[in-house]
């Protein structure tokens, strides 16, 4: 098996960063910086590894959300840690799922997915306010650890509105190049214009230090601002993980949600499964380590050689490489 067999942890202690403090300021603000979390050497790891996937002269895998003639390039893949080694041992060998865990306050912690981020320095392009639980097929908390593998100034972090996670509404999703809801989601509340009266709303974010990391819940209204010309790159390894009571749902979700939203591949679950359920093995409960679903992870013997564990389906890869392809063509083209 290539899950690691020892609870070996290459980080820091996340009971020592997640104090009672921290998991307050995350329920009322929806989200939390934590600083020194993560160890040089697996943002190290990690980074060779996004510089390997996101620099190559051709990858099909690539979501591309910058146009051609813009300045700077901004560019994303989705699920690299069920396609690349290195991404696939942080999730399972790193303190991340723990820390997602006690930040939520919860007792257990699933693997959803996760999203490499790369924003290079000149791209003008911000990232759109919006939320991220429309466009999940699932219902429950689900938190993001957004780890950055650069140095990250404050005017290129992520932003957020404070509280705004708050009441548990979603909101319409929509295309990001054009604003343009999904089909089905027309009647959906529409996410204020925030960048029009910035002012009124509270705004918050901070200067990222390689080790540092966001966590945020699904919930919260958010954006990322361009990067000015003379910033550092930022590169950014966003990994999503669902707490106690997260299942698998289609109720409330818009039509194309339903047929665009993540899973983007059929998970075997039912309304109301809870992820780590899947017979796919695409959703590992992986805290506690003494939980029975990560016990028999552990022990699962590879039958298929070539195949990671993360990977739900043998055709996985050559699915997703359609998937990126079209997200592309759709959203900016």
């Amino acid at each position: 098996s290539r899950v690691p067999m020892a609870a070996s942890r290459a980080d820091l202690r996340p009971e020592d960063a997640i104090t009672g403090e921290i998991q307050q300021r995350y329920a009322a603000d929806g989200v939390v910086v934590l600083r020194s979390v993560f160890s040089p050497e697996a943002l190290a790891a990690l980074a060779t590894a996004a510089d390997a996937a996101t620099g190559a002269s051709h990858n099909p895998d690539l979501e591309v959300y910058s146009a051609p003639s813009s300045h700077g390039r901004f560019v994303g893949e989705m699920d690299v840690s069920r396609k690349y080694p290195d991404f696939e041992s942080f999730v399972f060998r790193s303190c991340a799922a723990e820390v997602a865990a006690r930040v939520m306050g919860s007792a257990t912690a699933t693997f959803f997915y996760d999203f490499l981020f790369v924003k290079e320095p000149g791209t003008t392009q911000r990232t759109v306010w919006h939320q991220d639980l429309p466009y999940w097929l699932v219902s429950g908390h689900v938190c993001s650890i957004w780890l950055p593998l650069d140095p990250v100034p404050r005017a290129s972090a992520l932003e957020f509105v404070r509280g705004s996670h708050a009441g548990g509404s979603e909101f319409a999703p929509f295309k990001f190049a054009t604003g343009e809801p999904y089909v089905g989601a027309e009647d959906m509340p529409r996410i204020p214009d925030i960048e029009e009266d910035r002012s009124s709303f509270d705004i918050l974010s901070w200067d990222l230090e390689l080790g540092d990391c966001v966590v945020f819940d699904s919930r919260i209204i958010h954006s990322a601002p361009p990067v000015h010309a003379s910033a550092p790159r930022r590169r950014a390894l966003s990994t999503r993980w669902a707490g106690d009571g997260c299942v698998y749902s289609l109720q409330g979700k818009c039509a194309q949600a339903r047929t665009h939203g993540y899973p983007n591949f059929d998970p075997h679950l039912s309304e109301g499964d809870p992820l780590h359920t899947s017979p796919t093995q695409a959703f590992p409960l992986l805290y506690p380590p003494s939980h029975p679903n990560w016990v028999a992870y552990r022990g699962h013997t590879e039958a298929e050689a070539g195949r990671m564990q993360l990977q739900p389906s043998v055709d996985y890869a050559a699915a997703r490489r359609r998937q990126a392809q079209e997200y592309s063509a759709r959203e900016m083209h």
